[in-house]
């Protein structure tokens, strides 16, 4: 009799637990559920450009450095530091001793975004913008020897130089003064951000990674690319 109740408590235990186990696969509850893991579908590609660099030489000008702005304005230089300022008079300001490097230039009494860089030898004609928010020169040395610079990539994507959008890529052959810039690649699965040095006179390719791959590119390489970026 004892063994009877044992054989029959031992069927119990089976049955409660083949039930619990239909209830699992019925509902669908996690029970032994192997844990799903998926890829997730909005990563973005975040790696540097290569850059390929040919020629190019550096900038040594010598002797002052002359201003042209509207009469009557303050115009200030600041060379890492050494702050020199003139007032426009007949229509110009002269700076005739400035440091061999890099100096910016603001105009007015205000704090205007400056315009760098200026070095020494520059004649520029500089003004400030409708609000008075920034200085826009011309003419200046960093512009005449400005990099000729290719941007491209194998998928879509926008290029910024120093925050203002200049175009999808490719870009080929756009004029970038000597100095330091900050670019940045826009893609549709990819970005990037970096900083670019340009020398008077040099040539500069700059290829974005992205997903995209040859042969399945959304974008052309351009005619002027000499460079096989690595995969």
């Amino acid at each position: 009799m004892l063994q009877n109740k044992h054989a029959m408590t031992a069927l119990l235990v089976v049955t409660i637990l083949l039930v619990l186990a239909a209830i699992g696969v019925v509902f669908g509850l996690p029970l032994l559920q192997p844990e799903r893991i998926e890829a997730a579908q909005d990563d973005v590609m975040e790696a540097p450009p290569e850059l390929y660099r040919h020629g190019g030489t550096d900038l040594n000008p010598s002797g002052p450095v002359t201003v042209y702005a509207k009469e009557g304005l303050v115009a200030s230089m600041n060379c890492d530091g050494l702050k020199l300022q003139r007032t426009i008079r007949e229509g110009r300001a002269t700076f005739q001793e400035i440091p061999p490097i890099a100096c910016e230039l603001s105009l007015g009494k205000g704090s205007p975004t400056p315009f760098t860089p200026i070095y020494r030898g520059d004649e520029v004609q500089c003004a400030l913008d409708a609000e008075e928010t920034m200085v826009w020169c011309t003419n200046s040395l960093a512009e005449k020897n400005a990099a000729n610079v290719v941007f491209w990539s194998w998928g879509k994507g926008e290029v910024w130089l120093n925050g203002e959008l200049v175009g999808e890529v490719p870009v080929e052959n756009l004029k970038v003064p000597v100095g330091s810039h900050m670019i940045e690649f826009r893609g549709e699965k990819a970005h990037s951000r970096s900083p670019l040095t340009t020398r008077a006179g040099e040539h500069i390719e700059v290829f974005f990674h992205s997903p995209s791959r040859p042969g399945q590119s959304l974008s052309r390489r351009p005619e002027s690319a000499t460079m096989m970026p690595k995969p």
